[in-house]
């Protein structure tokens, strides 16, 4: 996009617009069904890693907004207990500056028609959750999704709280997807989870049907910010072969490479 109108400054519907399109070539659909934002390092070797998030973990003002733009384009937003523990400030809220964050969440409303905030569906399996954690009450409606066991054990710390909770034998991303597709209408739902729940969503069969994916170009990065693998180059680009452009912005933290694939 134009370099007067940085990623980090945008202030209206029609910033969010043109932003959205120069960075994936194409306007984003309203109704795309499961889409995954990551961001990701390949050291070179084709095996793309996931980024932790640390104190050490370059950050880029372009890969803050293709996050918020899947929030706003979501009806539900999929996390885990996981996520939740490695990350005790998230919430589902915009994570641009304040005039970003309203310009997308005008954006969502005048172009998308979208008036309600998403609803996140917290994946745990054990129901191990800090209930102080901010993301369980920052404004969007709360489903937590876990086995029998780890809904006895919340009940009845959440007698009295806004928080809902549900159980299954075998609580599952898919399952989770489902939940928010049957009981919310979620048309779209944006996943925010770690490398193993994500990939579950791969094999045997691909439930992803965009892939938003932010690759960092540095040649080396700390240790403790590289996490597991999420998939590998050739896997990707079977599973997804309908590849937008891909944009190479340079960045205060480095290289980073947008692009959006489709089934």
């Amino acid at each position: 996009m134009p370099p007067e109108i940085p990623f980090a400054a945008l202030t209206s519907p029609a910033d969010v617009a043109e932003a959205a399109h120069w960075l994936y070539g194409a306007p984003p659909p309203h109704d795309a069904g499961v889409v995954h934002p990551t961001s990701v390092w390949n050291p070179g070797d084709g095996l793309l890693r996931t980024l932790r998030i640390t104190s050490e973990t370059p950050t880029s003002a372009m890969d803050r907004f293709a996050l918020d733009l899947a929030r706003a384009r979501a009806d539900g937003i999929l996390t885990t207990g996981k996520i939740l523990r490695e990350e005790p400030g998230l919430t589902l809220e915009y994570r641009s500056p304040p005039a970003v964050a309203g310009a997308l969440a005008t954006w969502r409303e005048r172009v998308l028609g979208r008036h309600m905030a998403p609803v996140g569906v917290v994946l745990t399996r054990t129901g191990d959750l800090d209930l102080g954690h901010p993301c369980l009450h920052a404004g969007n409606p709360i489903v937590v999704m876990t086995t029998h066991a780890g809904a006895e054990r919340l009940l009845s710390a959440t007698l009295g709280t806004d928080l809902e909770v549900v159980s299954h034998d075998a609580p599952s991303a898919t399952l989770a997807i489902d939940y928010l597709r049957r009981t919310w209408n979620a048309a779209t739902v944006s996943v925010e989870a770690g490398p193993s729940t994500s990939r579950s969503l791969y094999a045997p069969e691909p439930f992803v049907d965009e892939l938003l994916l932010t690759t960092f170009g540095g040649e080396s990065l700390p240790a403790p910010t590289v996490g597991p693998p999420l998939l590998d180059v050739a896997t990707i680009e079977a599973l997804f072969p309908q590849a937008g452009p891909a944009v190479v912005a340079d960045e205060p933290s480095g290289r980073w490479l947008f692009q959006r694939r489709l089934r």
